[in-house]
C-alpha cells in the first residue's frame, strides 16, 4: 500500500512538472505599424500641412513646409501633384503602441484619427490610415 501511495504521488509529480509546451518562437517582418496617408479634397495639400503623432512616448510633428531632418518615428515621403505643390503625404509611422494622429492645414478642417496596434500570428500588422483634408466652411 505504501508502494502504491508513493507511486502515485510520483506519477502526479511527473504530471504536475509537464505543462503546456511553450510556443515556437515567431519571426516577424519587420513592418510599421501605421501606413498614413494623407491627401486634400480637390487638390494639393496646402504648406501648411502639419501631421501631429501622439503616441506613448510623447509627441512627433512633421511640417509639410519644414520637413525634420531626423526623426526615429515618423518617416513621410511627399508625392509630387501634376502641376506644382505636393499630392500627398505617404508616412510610415513606427511607434511601439496606440497612436492618436491630427493633421492641421490653413482653410481645412483638422482630421483626428486613433487607432491601436493589430496583431496577427503574434506579430504586428501595418494598418493603412486614410486622411483627407476637407476644406473648411467660413
Amino acid at each position: 500500500m505504501r508502494t502504491e501511495w508513493l507511486l502515485g504521488l510520483m506519477g502526479l509529480a511527473g504530471v504536475g512538472a509537464c505543462g503546456p509546451e511553450e510556443p515556437p518562437d515567431v519571426a516577424c517582418e519587420r513592418q510599421p505599424p501605421y501606413r498614413l496617408e494623407v491627401t486634400a479634397f480637390g487638390g494639393a495639400l496646402p504648406g501648411s500641412t502639419v501631421v501631429h503623432v501622439k503616441h506613448g512616448g510623447g509627441e512627433v510633428d512633421y511640417a509639410l513646409a519644414d520637413p525634420p531632418t531626423e526623426s526615429e518615428l515618423v518617416f513621410c515621403d511627399p508625392a509630387p501633384a501634376a502641376g506644382r505643390g505636393v499630392a500627398a503625404l505617404d508616412c510610415d509611422l513606427w511607434t511601439q503602441g496606440a497612436v492618436t494622429i491630427l493633421v492641421e492645414a490653413g482653410g481645412y478642417v483638422p482630421a483626428e484619427v486613433r487607432a491601436a496596434l493589430e496583431w496577427e500570428a503574434g506579430c504586428v500588422v501595418t494598418q493603412k490610415i486614410e486622411v483627407e483634408l476637407v476644406p473648411a466652411m467660413d
